[in-house]
């Protein structure tokens, strides 16, 4: 176990397990802190495995930006801290992990990853035992307007995929478009609007594939699509399953394709830089290294002084915003009870928050995930999408 203050996930870190000392596992929320006292927010996710680079972004960008950004408390400064444990992709390893930090005091959660992980302590959502901040997953239950201790942010589906479609139908002019996509029930729903969107359009796809999310055996994906010989495959999938399809596509000389995704797929560029391969994701926050606004330019510093060997991303660039977003509502408030921070959150109405619009939703409690950007990288498009 290490102090979460100067925690720098690895997958290869065994000790990523508990990743705090059972002192620093006890959070206050009180005007009367002194000011050594630090706030405690907690996070289970993934920080080890196949999942584990994500769960290291996820966390260093809330980190970048509470290390950067103190709280100021009756003139106090007090920067907010983060108390990380893995649970490897587990539910049942995620519930284990915010009771215990639940025990020790942390109420307030940020960037839990994963749908069926936040449903596990759902109940005590529901009875406001414990807030959840920007969880990294969706379901409807999570949407629930009546759910007053979540805000939500990342995996607001909808608008990605209508933001692929205009792109792809309307401005490119594109046709002969297929779907690729994951088997379990969030994918399966996200390509299920795709196709009514798309249809909406007079542009059906040829095909719908979905592949084996556990096997990833891509064997009858990779045979339909090379009989429907599309123009366009929009992945809704993660990284590795987007990856494999185009590697595969590849060897059987399908260079013609463009391929699309979703904001899970930001990592194929850069897998695939050597490839060539024309590819274009939708992104909830705009681009991490080229937007000129105020809050970009600050999320690359401030990673850049915390985790020097941290490659600027979407996912990382999102939680800093997250994490920014924490310690105005609790300077605004003067105050770091739950309640008052979410109360902060939910005040907000088209806010221009550094550059970046913030908006609550009142009927699914998103603040923002409502506007996409489309970040087109590869030897056909180069990068634009700055701001």
């Amino acid at each position: 176990m290490v102090d979460s203050a100067n925690f720098k996930p690895k997958e290869s870190d065994m000790t990523l397990r508990y990743i705090n000392t059972l002192l620093g596992l006890f959070c206050t929320f009180s005007l009367t802190a002194a000011p050594e006292a630090s706030l405690r927010f907690g996070f289970s996710g993934s920080l080890s495995g196949h999942f584990g680079s994500y769960g290291t972004m996820i966390c260093r960008g809330i980190q970048a930006a509470f290390k950067s950004h103190p709280c100021t408390l009756q003139g106090e400064k007090i920067h907010a801290q983060l108390t990380c444990f893995d649970d490897y992709g587990d539910a049942a390893a995620t519930k284990k992990n915010i009771l215990a930090m639940h025990k020790k005091g942390i109420n307030c959660f940020i960037g839990v990853m994963g749908s069926r992980g936040v449903l596990s302590v759902l109940p005590l959502i529901e009875k406001q035992a414990i807030s959840m901040f920007f969880p990294w997953g969706t379901d409807s239950k999570l949407q629930n307007p009546k759910l007053k201790n979540i805000i939500n942010a990342l995996g607001l589906m909808n608008p990605q995929i209508d933001h692929l479609v205009d792109t792809i139908v309307e401005k490119k002019k594109l046709d002969n478009i297929a779907i690729f996509h994951a088997d379990d029930n969030f994918s399966t729903a996200a390509a299920t609007y795709c196709v009514q969107q798309l249809t909406k359009y007079n542009s059906a796809p040829l095909l719908v594939t979905r592949y084996n999310r556990y096997t990833l055996d891509l064997t009858k994906s990779l045979t339909t699509i090379c009989n429907s010989d599309p123009r366009v495959i929009i992945c809704i999938s993660s990284n590795m399953p987007a990856v494999k399809i185009i590697n595969l596509l590849f060897r059987k000389g399908f260079y013609g394709c463009s391929f699309y995704g979703i904001d899970s797929t930001f990592l194929v560029p850069s897998i695939l830089a050597t490839k060539g391969a024309p590819f274009s994701y939708t992104s909830t926050v705009p681009h991490p290294l080229l937007s000129s606004i105020p809050l970009s330019k600050a999320y690359r510093q401030d990673l850049a002084r915390f985790f020097p060997d941290e490659t600027p991303s979407i996912l990382s660039f999102a939680y800093y915003i997250c994490g920014r977003l924490i310690v105005e509502a609790i300077n605004n408030q003067q105050s770091c009870n739950p309640q008052a921070i979410l109360t902060a959150l939910e005040s907000i109405k088209n806010h221009n928050f550094y550059g970046f619009p913030i908006n609550f939703n009142t009927k699914n409690r998103y603040l923002f995930g409502h506007q996409t950007w489309l970040l087109e990288e590869g030897s056909h498009h180069g990068n634009n999408q700055k701001n």
